[in-house]
């Protein structure tokens, strides 16, 4: 307003662009040491802001001409511009006062108009500048020198990228040819011909740069393919030079994969570019539906899916999210098994199945509603017709139960009709959805199998009743049965217990709660009786806990224990003939283990309080605690127990010397007799006094008092024979006086006795004249006869025999050892004899001087 007024007799002013004058003057002002302007300087000032005023004006309206006068504006001032290019100029410009208005910029200043001509300046420099370095490389091409070229077109000046001097042949061949193509089609006489026209353009060389650059480019992608090397192939995929889609790295496996086996379709084994352009495009995308399924995004998988680029086949809108659901359940998966992508053909084959699975299911639903109708109109055949139609997908229709499906589907159709209705009108709905009266699939193959069980259950029931196992089992394993798995290598074990049961029951019939309950029983027995003939440890103690089995009492401590007494009397019964252990059998066996258990604890309790009385070294209280029946502990004499305790302590005194610990160290419970060996120590004290005793009894002299002394268990002596007491008596007799002590020891009685028994038993066999018999007692090594020729026992037998035969009639018993062993020896020189006289003189002879010898 108040550059406006008359008074201040300025230049014309343009309200539209106060915001301009303020600022322009404003910031004049302040340069000024007063920080005033002066009449003069104000009036020039408007002048030229006027000027730029106007230019913002035409540049609004767009009006090219008027741009241009305004930029020659001499009140404005501009610098460098060149009437050659105001068209450009104000080309420029006006982009820029779009620009700025979008983004509420009303007016430029002449400082911004400046600054963007002198842009335009400096880029028609760049342009002739790069229009004469495109000559230059025109030049060049048409001279042929490749060097020369290459040189032309590295020139910065050329704005020509990824120039490679490696493929410098390559540039020049086809550039040489473009040109010449250019040329050829510029078809003009001399005078008419526009040398321009027929130069490569900066666009048309960089494209064969481009061109070369990608031939290599592809090239090298197809033999780092062919290397197998993911990360390699996705670097060669990457280059600029191959002017391929965008790739993912992350996914390199994947194209690597997929491009390889492209690969090898091909005749040549090479990819060209549009086709590899093409698959890597699919690829990509595929990689990207494969990232949407790992986030399991929804919007974005069917988005992907529906990619134009990938092109799925058979693809409907209608179950995107279905396909989605899909592949995200496929996806989690492949990923838990290792596989970072699924790849195009995975993907299709599942949107394949998918479909066909709608498919199925429309059929599916058709075929139910024709069920539906059938059972409605209550004709059985009708009905068993739409049950056996193949797109109901029921299982076990048998024909000859059609009556009693149609029955028992009629009655289940009126009671889900009437649950509708009822539903209804307690949520006042009006109309009925037809859908939800129908039975469904899953309701009638319930219905089916329900009848079918019934059938199956009687016809089991018989079986049982005939009593034949094999057939038991086929019945028990029809799939009708719904029963649990059966084992037919326990045929007899199924059989005879379901033959039990079902005379326990009031009907003699087993109902199908009770038949499935015991078959899943005695199926779990039947493992565990295939476990005991293994003898599987592991499986034993597993099928054991089986909760099916539910066996009473089993400790998982000793469940070891508990397999090993299975195990034997699994081998047991086996050999008698037995196959399977019943459960009640083995739930004995598991409550006698768990008694002997019992009673090994209660053992060790008694064997802890006879250590200790040892230990106090009170005979008395020692006896005592040996002879609580809790300790089974045998042939305990109160006669001995100063023996006893003495004996104890010091096999106690030298159990505790060997076990050298400190205090801390120690284990009270590895310093204590065993009950096996306080039985030792009590078995040894016996045998003592029952040899003292037998040394005692010989010395008197009455053969039928030694043996009942040789034949009391606490001397722990061979076997001894009644019938040849006097034998004893007599040989004993002899041996205990030539002894100096008139006594014999244990282990010397123990050979003795067991020499005599041999000899009694051989008399015996001499006896009864049991040739063999005889034959094999004079083998005997506890006896040792000397000079036994195996070849003559038939001999030595016969001989004896009559011998025998012989001394009984003369009143003698038994024959002695050395009565036998002389007659052996007579043998032996006449069987020796017999020999000799059959060889030579000279052998005779010193057969003769030996024997004389010896």
């Amino acid at each position: 307003m108040a550059l406006m007024k008359p008074e201040a007799q300025l230049p014309t002013v343009h309200p539209f662009a106060a915001v301009l004058y303020q600022d322009e003057l404003f910031n004049l002002q302040k340069q000024s040491s007063l920080n005033y302007l002066a009449a003069e300087e104000l009036a020039m000032t408007i002048e030229m802001v006027s000027g730029v005023a106007l230019l913002n004006q035409a540049l609004e309206t767009e009006d090219l001409v008027s741009i241009q006068n305004h930029l020659q504006n001499p009140l404005i001032g501009f610098n460098k511009v060149d009437e050659e290019h105001l068209e450009w100029y104000a080309s420029r410009l006006v982009a820029i006062k779009r620009e700025a208005s979008s983004h509420g910029q009303d007016i430029l200043s002449r400082d911004e108009i400046q600054n963007h001509i002198d842009s335009v300046n400096v880029e028609i420099q760049e342009v002739e500048e790069m229009h004469a370095a495109v000559i230059a490389i025109n030049e060049a091409i048409k001279e042929g020198i490749t060097k020369q070229t290459l040189v032309t077109l590295k020139n910065p000046k050329a704005a020509l990228t990824s120039v490679d001097d490696s493929l410098a042949e390559n540039y020049q061949k086809a550039l040489w040819e473009a040109k010449q193509q250019k040329e050829e089609k510029n078809i003009l006489s001399e005078e008419e011909r526009d040398e321009r026209e027929e130069l490569l353009t900066q666009v048309e060389i960089q494209g064969c740069i481009n061109k070369i650059n990608r031939i290599v480019a592809i090239d090298q992608i197809n033999a780092v393919i062919r290397e197998g090397h993911p990360r390699n192939t996705v670097m060669a995929l990457m280059k600029p030079e191959a002017q391929l889609p965008t790739v993912h790295p992350f996914a390199a496996v994947l194209y690597q994969d997929e491009l390889f086996n492209l690969q090898k379709q091909s005749s040549v084994d090479y990819l060209p570019y549009e086709q590899l352009s093409i698959t890597v495009e699919i690829l990509s995308a595929i990689v990207l539906l494969n990232k949407a399924l790992e986030s399991e995004d929804l919007e974005l998988i069917q988005n992907h899916l529906q990619n134009l680029s990938i092109d799925f086949n058979n693809l409907d809108e209608e179950h995107l999210e279905r396909y989605a659901s899909r592949l995200m359940s496929i996806k989690r998966e492949a990923s838990s098994q290792g596989q970072d992508n699924l790849g195009w053909n995975d993907i299709q084959n599942h949107i394949d199945r998918v479909n066909v699975e709608i498919e199925l299911e429309n059929a599916l639903y058709a075929a139910v509603i024709a069920i539906n109708e059938a059972i409605k109109k209550g004709i059985a055949e009708e009905t068993l017709l739409s049950l056996k139609n193949p797109n109901a997908i029921l299982t076990s229709v048998d024909d000859c139960l059609a009556e009693n499906y149609q029955k028992e589907l009629w009655k289940a159709k009126e009671r889900k009709e009437q649950s509708v209705k009822m539903k209804n009108i307690l949520l006042f709905e009006v109309e009925i959805d037809p859908k939800e009266e129908l039975l469904t699939q899953v309701e009638i193959q319930e219905i089916i199998n329900k009848i079918n069980r019934l059938e199956a259950v009687d016809e089991i029931n018989a079986v049982i009743q005939e009593g034949h196992p094999s057939n038991t089992m086929m019945a028990l394993m029809k799939p009708e049965a719904q029963l649990p798995t059966v084992h037919p290598f326990a045929a007899v074990l199924y059989q005879d217990e379901l033959f039990n049961l079902q005379k326990q029951s009031s009907l003699n019939y087993l109902a199908h709660e009770k038949l499935y309950m015991t078959v899943e029983i005695l199926s779990a027995v039947a493992l565990l009786n295939q476990a005991l003939e293994t003898e599987d440890l592991l499986s034993i103690h597993n099928h054991l806990q089986n909760p099916t089995i539910c066996f009473s009492n089993v400790d998982e401590v000793y469940l070891d224990r508990y397999a090993s007494r299975l195990m034997s009397i699994k081998r047991e019964a086996s050999s008698q003939g037995q196959d399977n252990l019943r459960r009640d059998e083995m739930q004995n066996q598991i409550d006698r283990v768990n008694e002997e258990i019992q009673e090994a604890e209660i053992q060790a309790e008694e064997i802890i309080a006879i250590n200790e009385a040892i230990k106090e070294g009170i005979t008395k209280q020692t006896l005592q605690t040996l002879k609580n029946p809790k300790a089974v502990l045998m042939s305990v004499d109160d006669n001995l127990a100063v023996n006893y305790q003495k004996e104890l302590w010091e096999a106690k005194q030298q159990k505790e010397e060997k076990n050298i610990l400190s205090e801390e160290e120690r284990d009270a419970e590895k310093e204590l007799l065993t009950q096996v060996e306080i039985q030792g120590c009590i078995n040894k004290i016996n045998r003592l006094a029952a040899v003292d005793e037998i040394n005692a009894v010989i010395r008197e002299g009455h053969p039928s008092n030694t043996v009942m002394a040789l034949m009391k268990p606490e001397a722990q002596l061979p076997t001894v024979h009644p019938f040849a007491a006097v034998l004893y008596q007599d040989e004993l007799f002899n041996l205990q006086n030539q002894n100096s002590l008139n006594y014999l020891a244990p282990e010397e009685l123990s050979t003795i006795v067991e020499m005599l028994s041999g000899v009694a038993l051989l008399n015996q066999a001499l006896e009864t004249e049991d040739h063999v018999l005889t034959q094999d007692h004079l083998r005997n090594p506890s006896i040792g006869f000397n000079n036994l020729d195996e070849e003559h026992l038939e001999r030595y037998a016969s001989r004896l025999m009559s011998f025998k035969r012989e001394a009984s009639s003369e009143g003698q018993g038994n024959l002695r050892r050395d009565e036998i062993q002389n007659l052996i020896d007579i043998i032996y020189v006449e069987i020796q004899e017999e020999k000799a006289s059959k060889c030579s003189p000279f052998v005779f002879a010193e057969w003769l001087i030996t024997s004389v010898s010896g």
